[in-house]
Formats: C-alpha cells, sequence, structure tokens
C-alpha cells in the first residue's frame, strides 16, 4: 500500500483497539520513510526515550502464535522504497499492515470497537445488572458488581496514565527527529558557505598572482630597455673618444713638423698634448667608473626586486633617496644579523624596503626618524599602502640644539627616541646637508649608549666632505667603530661597534 508522508500527530496515542494500533504504526512508519528508513528505525530502538514508543509497536503488531518480535527488524523490513513525499510500504502481519485488513468474524467487530464504546457498552451492563439485582432484591450481587466495576474503573485509570507516558515519550522521539532535520539542514549551510568562501579566496589570490607576474614583466622591460640605452651610450663615446685620439694624433704630427722649427712652442706643444692625453684618460676613467657604476647600481635592483616582492609600486631610488647598492647592502646585514630593532634617522625609500625585509625575517621592528612633518606623513602614507604598520613606525622630532661641545648645527630632538635601547642596526640618512656644516655628526656620540652590542652604524652620502670628517671624528672619539669593507665609490659608509679588546688595527671588518 502506498500512502503520503504526513506531519507527525500531537497529543496522547490510545493504542486500545487493533485498529488503532495499526495507525499507530503507520504514524511511525510514515516518521521513518520521511527520515532515511530502515536507519532511523535502528536510531529509533537505540533512542532511549523511544524505547517504549517501539515496544507499544511491537505489541499492537503482534498477533497469536507469533512469539518474539524485533521492533527494529520488522520496521526496517517494512520501508520498501521512499521517494518525495510518498512511500511504498510492504504488508507485514507483524506490524498488523495486512495489505487490505479485512475483519472476518463478529468477534472481530466486536475487538475492533473502540475503547470509548467499548467502556460505554460495559457501564451500560454494569448499571443493568445493579438495577436488576436491586430490584429482585438481590443487594449482596449488587454490591459485589460494584465493587468489580470500582476496580475496573482503577485499572482503566492505571492504562490511561501509561498510554499518556508513552504518548509523551513519542512526542520526545518527534522533537528529537526535528532537531537532527534542523541539525542537518544548518551543517548542509555551513558547507555550502565555507565552500563559497574558499572559492572566492582561490580566485583572489589567482588575481594577485596574475598581477605580480605582469608588474615583474613591466620591471624587467624597462630594466632591460635601460641597459641598453647605456651600452649604446658607451659604444658613442667610445667612438667620440677614438675620433678624438686620431684627432689629436694628426696635430702631434703636424706640431712635430712645426717643432723643428720651433723649439720652445714645440715644448710647450708637448706639454699640452700630454696634458691632453692625461686629460682624455681621466675621462675615459671616468666614463668607465659611471658606466660600471650605473650597471651595479642596474643589477642591485635587479637584484632587490628579485629578493623582496612588492605588494605595489616602490618609490624611486637614488637623489636624496638611498641608491640601490646601499639599499641592498642594508637589506644584507638585515638578513644576516637579524636585528631586533632598526633606527632610521630621516625616513624615505628605504623605510620601505627595510620594512619587506623584516617582514621576510618575520622578527624585529623598525623606527623611522624625520624632522619635516610633511616628509613623515608622506612615509606614513606609503606604509599603510604595502601593509607593514605593524613593524615600522613613524616618528617626527624637530631639529633643536645639539648640545654638543664644538658643534652648533641642530639635530634631532632626543627625548622622541630616549625610549629606543639595544639598537641593533642605526641608519644615518639625516638631517640633511642643508641644514648646517656635519649635520650628522651627533649621530654617534647621542645614541653611543644606546647601541646594543656588535651594533651596525650605516652613514649614507659617506663620499662627501662633510661625512667623511664625521667619519674621521667617530673613529678618533669612539675606538670601539671599526670601518667595514665595502666596494669602493658607494655612498654607503658602514661601521661597526665592536669592544675596544676585540678591535683589529688598520683592517676593515666585513659588514
Amino acid at each position: 500500500m502506498s500512502f503520503p508522508c504526513s506531519p507527525r500527530r500531537r497529543g496522547p496515542l490510545r493504542l486500545t483497539t487493533r485498529r488503532q494500533r495499526r495507525a499507530s504504526a503507520g504514524y511511525y512508519r510514515s516518521t521513518m520513510c520521511r527520515l532515511g528508513g530502515a536507519g532511523v528505525a535502528h536510531e529509533l530502538a537505540g533512542h532511549p526515550a523511544a524505547a517504549p514508543a517501539v515496544t507499544g509497536i511491537a505489541r499492537a503488531g503482534r498477533t497469536e502464535g507469533r512469539g518474539a518480535y524485533d521492533p527494529v527488524v520488522h520496521l526496517s523490513s517494512s520501508v520498501h522504497d521512499c521517494r518525495g513525499s510518498h512511500c511504498s510500504i510492504r504488508g507485514d502481519p507483524g506490524l498488523g499492515f495486512p495489505d487490505e485488513p479485512r475483519l472476518s468474524n463478529p468477534l472481530e467487530v466486536m475487538v475492533g470497537l473502540t475503547r470509548e464504546r467499548a467502556i460505554a457498552g460495559a457501564a451500560c451492563v454494569t448499571a443493568v445488572v445493579v438495577a436488576v439485582a436491586a430490584f429482585l432484591g438481590w443487594w449482596h450481587v449488587a454490591l459485589t458488581v460494584m465493587a468489580f466495576a470500582q476496580a475496573a474503573v482503577i485499572v482503566a485509570l492505571l492504562d490511561v496514565r501509561r498510554r499518556m507516558a508513552r504518548s509523551h515519550d513519542v512526542r520526545k522521539i518527534a522533537g528529537s527527529f526535528k532537531s537532527v532535520e534542523r541539525r542537518l539542514d544548518n551543517l548542509g549551510a555551513r558547507m555550502l558557505a565555507a565552500a563559497e568562501t574558499s572559492r572566492v579566496e582561490v580566485a583572489d589570490k589567482l588575481a594577485e598572482i596574475a598581477r605580480t607576474v605582469e608588474e615583474r614583466k613591466v620591471v624587467e622591460t624597462t630594466l632591460r630597455a635601460n641597459l641598453e640605452n647605456v651600452a649604446a651610450k658607451a659604444e658613442d663615446n667610445r667612438a667620440k673618444v677614438e675620433a678624438w685620439a686620431a684627432e689629436l694624433e694628426v696635430w702631434r704630427h703636424g706640431l712635430d713638423v712645426v717643432r723643428s722649427g720651433v723649439g720652445d712652442l714645440g715644448k710647450r706643444v708637448d706639454v699640452a698634448l700630454t696634458e691632453a692625453e692625461k686629460d682624455r684618460e681621466q675621462q675615459d676613467k671616468r666614463q668607465d667608473l659611471a658606466a660600471a657604476r650605473y650597471i651595479r647600481q642596474s643589477e642591485a635592483l635587479i637584484q632587490l626586486y628579485e629578493w623582496v616582492r612588492p605588494r605595489c609600486a616602490m618609490p624611486s631610488l637614488g637623489g636624496w633617496a638611498l641608491d640601490p647598492t646601499g639599499v641592498l647592502t642594508l637589506l644584507e646585514i638585515v638578513r644576516r644579523r637579524q636585528p631586533g630593532l632598526v633606527v632610521e634617522l630621516g625616513s624615505g625609500t628605504s623605510t620601505i624596503w627595510l620594512g619587506y625585509a623584516l617582514e621576510q625575517l618575520g622578527s624585529g621592528r623598525l623606527v623611522t626618524i624625520d624632522h619635516d612633518e610633511r616628509f613623515a606623513e608622506q612615509t606614513r602614507t606609503h606604509v599603510r599602502t604595502h601593509g607593514l604598520e605593524e613593524l615600522v613606525e613613524v616618528r617626527v622630532a624637530p631639529l633643536v640644539d645639539a648640545d654638543l661641545p664644538g658643534h652648533a648645527t641642530r639635530w634631532y630632538d632626543h627625548t622622541v627616541m630616549a625610549d629606543l635601547t639595544d639598537i641593533d642596526l642605526l641608519v644615518i640618512d639625516g638631517p640633511p646637508r642643508s641644514t648646517g656644516s656635519m649635520a650628522r655628526y651627533p649621530a654617534a656620540v647621542r645614541l653611543r649608549d644606546q647601541l646594543g652590542d656588535g651594533a651596525v652604524v650605516a652613514l649614507d652620502d659617506a663620499t662627501r666632505p662633510d661625512e667623511r670628517e664625521v667619519v674621521q671624528r667617530w673613529r678618533e672619539e669612539i675606538p670601539e667603530l671599526v670601518v667595514s669593507a665595502v666596494p669602493p665609490g658607494d655612498a654607503l659608509k658602514v661601521l661597526t661597534l665592536q669592544p675596544s679588546g676585540d678591535r683589529p688595527s688598520g683592517v676593515e671588518q666585513s659588514p
């Protein structure tokens, strides 16, 4: 037989007649169809609150001569197919579900009466018997019948109480089924939401990788074009120099002819030619040095972009900012030394590169000092753009009297950086030269006691006369500062703070 999976019934179930027991078993069949068939039958049998209800179904379906009855087996075998809102159930005599219920004799018709009708009939028969006995004067018979009636009422009340408790258990089972359904729905919704979130994150990552690849292609194309331009200019200059050399040779031959007649004039011309040759050689050297420096800067820039993967466009290097070779030297110091605290005097492009280096290192922080609020705000903007706020702190320290004997140029307000101790790397790129003579001299003197053991001091623009004198005075006043070896012509001078007993005499150390 086929029937729709109807909603759960509410209220107490009175399993008094065979017809009602069949209806109750049908209700549990529809519940199992809706929640999964045989698997729910096992769950129903194992649920503590469902035991009385399953026992009631087993009693309802038991027939004479059938023997022991397993509700889980019969409930599982009764479910044939559940699709959509209808379920097909095989007839099972053990559960009282024949394909077509039949009442074969009058006794079954009497048994099929409802509980209310049976009680009403019994009450009527009892009343008639009591009335007849009283009318005939058989008072002992009437009293006996009334006593039996009272006992029957008590038994009926106990049975009603038991069935109400069973109905309560059935409602608890129905509530448990609803809770399971809600949990399954919530779990499915969460799984779908998590899958959608993962899909969106993967798409964002792929887009970011594509943008990074495009940016790298643009940078490589630009660098390749710059190198080709430099090579072309070098070839042009070499051709010009060779042309000049040829012209000089022609002049030399002409002057040799004149020299034979004019002795003193020939000597002066020889001197002029010698000086011109020297000038030409010096010019060649300067051009070679310039080309080599440009190539070094280009190679350093390529290595920087290979080392650091910026999240957006980087500020320009050179000019007031550190050149690429200086930045590369600083990043190499950070990689080797792994500093816990880096202090930078004069913020700018190097601030962003150092922030990325510390981010890759996974430790340390950077505090950069600037005397101009405008430059400090520009640096903060770059820091926020590259997402380095947790590693980089920008402070503003106005220029005040340095309070050093024999030094009149103003320097940063030391109170702004008084809390910085155990400095592992001190980068000096400020104040600018326009603020006064030897403007960067107070840096190592005022911060000497705040430097950690083995600290590194890096001074930019060290090829200028002022900075050369600053380094000389530092080495005289702070013998622990040892100059490290750097490539010739580089603007960054690196010094290491060492104990006086460990200072090697006359030997430059590697940074």
